[in-house]
């Protein structure tokens, strides 16, 4: 049996080899550094209230109406029923952290007045502090509808349905839980 000469195949493996480790370069310090140290991952907890939200507050509103811009509230005391608070953090590795608080005042379950931060951000600014989304220089894509095609396509769309109506089941009976079984 003839012997297969393999020295033309680990020459060309050691070929392949070289190409592939003649770009390499060893880590800077920094680099090096940044390479062995854990991840930290931006932290944010509680409930942002942007200005826009703020703006659409009005005296009046009802609970369910705050809910629907605001959403729920961190903070809803047993002790202070007619207050509700949104507290807003977001930690960042090597920075302090960062709190927001907005609270919201009802008297007889009607919004009677806010109060918060001065500097409320908009979304944009709240966006751009978690993390670059744009390149920099860029503002944004600015979406326009063409009138006919918006006019055309609220024409097409269908009718909302209607509301549920729920049916609750007849109540059972059901044994005590301490009543040993017969």
């Amino acid at each position: 049996m003839v012997g297969f000469d393999k020295r033309p195949l680990w020459a060309a493996a050691l070929s392949v080899t070289l190409t592939a480790c003649s770009g390499w370069s060893p880590p800077s310090a920094a680099g090096l550094g940044r390479a062995l140290s854990t991840y930290r991952p931006v932290v944010l907890q509680g409930n942002v209230v942007t200005h826009e939200q703020a703006q659409a507050l009005r005296p009046g509103m009802t609970r369910e109406q705050v809910l629907a811009v605001l959403g729920t509230p961190l903070l809803q005391s047993v002790f202070h029923h007619d207050r509700w608070d949104y507290v807003f953090t977001m930690q960042r590795d090597g920075q302090p952290a960062q709190e927001r608080r907005f609270t919201v005042y009802f008297a007889n379950d009607k919004l009677q007045r806010v109060q918060g931060d001065d500097m409320l951000p908009t979304e944009r600014e709240f966006v751009r502090t978690i993390g670059p989304t744009e390149p920099p220089g860029q503002d944004g894509v600015v979406l326009k509808a063409d009138p006919k095609a918006l006019a055309a396509s609220q024409a097409q769309a269908a009718p909302p349905p209607a509301p549920l109506e729920l049916k609750l089941a007849p109540a059972r009976d059901y044994p005590a839980l301490n009543q040993d079984k017969p």
